[in-house]
């Protein structure tokens, strides 16, 4: 029996098991990383569109951009991902997600495509990754490691009301 995908359920030690740690990813460019997340987690793909910039330096929220009459933060993913900061370019995409039950829009410079992966297990890769920070979990390909952001650091602090 096949395990839904994106289900994070771990066995009673925390680790994955080898169903689990199976699932369809959507795999792409930053910079010269390559960084996938969930098929789950991503709605849909888009060219660059216009951003709306926010004044001042908002961390990693690029600045918000209307998608189908909804305002949608766009997260600098190069800036949270320690990759060096451009301005959205044409060519880009925007990777519409959804991030701990929130919508959000990530810029980045190609998608890949869509791939079964693995969940890396092995202990000193993951602490060497998690070492650079901002990585949730690492899966691979024939290629080598893919990296998984964790975009909980990136959200918008929503205004305590």
């Amino acid at each position: 029996m096949e395990a839904a995908q994106g289900d994070t359920t771990s066995a009673p030690d925390g680790r994955m098991s080898r169903a689990e740690a199976t699932a369809d990813y959507l795999v792409f460019e930053v910079e010269d990383g390559r960084y996938a997340l969930p098929i789950g987690d991503v709605h849909e793909v888009l060219p660059a569109l216009e951003v709306d910039h926010l004044p001042g330096d908002s961390g990693t929220l690029l600045g918000v951009m209307t998608l189908r009459g909804r305002m949608v933060p766009v997260v600098d993913l190069r800036r949270h991902l320690g990759e060096s900061e451009r301005p959205v370019r044409p060519q880009d995409h925007f990777l519409v997600a959804e991030w701990a039950g929130r919508h959000l829009v990530l810029p980045c410079d190609q998608v890949l495509g869509i791939q079964t992966l693995s969940r890396e297990e092995d202990e000193e890769t993951l602490t060497l990754v998690r070492g650079r920070g901002r990585i949730a979990w690492v899966v691979r390909d024939a290629q080598g490691l893919i990296l998984v952001p964790d975009l909980t650091a990136a959200m918008p602090v929503e205004d305590a009301a």
